[in-house]
């Protein structure tokens, strides 16, 4: 199945909340117990993940799987993540690791960023 894509637009310095369902090709929902998600953002989609500006994974704090069976995680990018965005525009794209070892991209697409006057964190 080809990638969704979508376009997704934050401020820099900001937290970017999303929340993330997960389905199979019929429309049913994807259990994903036991499933690693990834959201990576980079300059170009041929860009190695080495030299991704973000990637978080559903290890980490940044996107937590929050209802595996309903197939639910929350992507939640902190301000200090979102400073690392100074370009106005990159690409992302979100992947998923299945525990039988299936790796999908259901979503994708375009990441703008926007600057605003205040950049306070603390």
């Amino acid at each position: 199945m080809a990638a969704k894509v979508v376009q997704l637009t934050l401020n820099r310095g900001d937290t970017f909340e999303q929340t993330l369902t997960f389905t199979n090709q019929d429309g049913s929902v994807k259990d994903i117990t036991g499933s690693t998600v990834w959201f990576t953002v980079k300059l170009r989609f041929s860009d190695l993940d080495a030299a991704a500006l973000v990637q978080v994974d559903s290890t980490g704090a940044e996107l937590v799987i929050t209802d595996a069976s309903a197939g639910i995680a929350t992507l939640q990018l902190l301000p200090a993540t979102t400073l690392l965005l100074v370009a106005p525009c990159y690409v992302y794209d979100i992947q998923i690791k299945e525990t039988a070892g299936r790796v999908t991209t259901p979503q994708r697409g375009a990441l703008v960023v926007g600057d605003h006057a205040t950049i306070k964190t603390t």
